[in-house]
């Protein structure tokens, strides 16, 4: 089914936290809003610090959409599906800061992913990755981090809860060099400056043809913030934190309540989508 994007909005929506459950599932009210907002003409996008090859495995479960920006921003990827031609990197992380990164990770026995389009790098492949990687879909492969030949969409620095600390000092050491961000409390992102979820939706709703009071964003955690900032309607997840939620317009119930079903039914009689 495709949309025919006659409505003038875009519904970007996050992905872990929000579209799907904590046990990492879509459920049916979701799948089956998220169709019908489709069938009424509204654009959908998913967006996301996971990759493409990530979202492909989602897309499974969820059905068609019409883009997913990957990488929190990094990569936008129109008609995804299984098999599709992969959009390119345009704004990979600089190699100079990724070494410097690799450097301080190791010193303070952070663990560290430094992903390519298609593929996670990592120094060792351990439990701790494998689970991580099993709950994405995302190949990986064990590396010299500091002898990666391919464009880097973006890093990802897990800590165990006790180490947190460890990681909100990484990020203010390499705040003025990469966009650091929290996508939960235990995982900082680092991309390229400029890259994030508010710059591409903005850019996907300008190719559209779609004005930014057509935009709506659905998210629960700190990467959501830069698309909740450019959306004419920001919703926040029931679980997302006080600190995310009071900078959206209003709240949805949990994503294991199908907040996002009901966040779209919301937005269908507020602007009049015929479901």
């Amino acid at each position: 089914m495709r949309c025919c994007m006659k409505s003038g909005y875009i519904v970007a929506i996050d992905v872990d936290g929000t579209t799907l459950t904590s046990d990492y599932q879509v459920l049916t009210e979701v799948r089956d809003a998220i169709a019908r907002v489709r069938k009424a003409g509204v654009a959908v996008t998913l967006a996301t610090a996971r990759a493409p090859a990530s979202v492909v495995h989602i897309l499974d479960d969820l059905g068609e959409v019409d883009a997913a920006i990957c990488f929190g921003g990094a990569v936008t990827w129109r008609g995804p599906r299984r098999g599709g031609v992969l959009p390119e990197l345009t704004e990979p992380v600089d190699p100079h800061t990724v070494r410097e990164v690799v450097r301080r990770c190791r010193e303070v026995g952070l663990p560290l992913a430094a992903y390519s389009l298609e593929t996670a790098h990592v120094d060792k492949l351990d439990a701790m990755w494998r689970r991580e990687f099993g709950h994405t879909g995302m190949p990986a492969v064990e590396s010299d981090l500091n002898d990666l030949k391919e464009p880097l969409a973006k890093l990802l620095v897990i800590s165990r809860p006790e180490d947190v600390a460890k990681l909100a000092a990484l990020k203010a050491e390499f705040d003025d060099s990469l966009d650091c961000y929290f996508s939960h409390d235990t995982y900082l992102e680092m991309a390229q400056p400029g890259v994030s979820k508010g710059r591409a939706v903005q850019a996907l709703a300008r190719s559209m043809g779609v004005p930014p009071d057509g935009i709506v964003a659905i998210g629960d955690s700190g990467n959501d913030l830069p698309m909740f900032r450019i959306a004419g309607v920001s919703v926040a997840m029931g679980n997302a934190p006080t600190w995310v939620s009071r900078e959206a317009d209003w709240q949805t119930a949990s994503n294991d309540e199908g907040g996002v079903a009901l966040a779209l039914l919301r937005c269908a009689g507020m602007f009049g989508w015929e479901l």
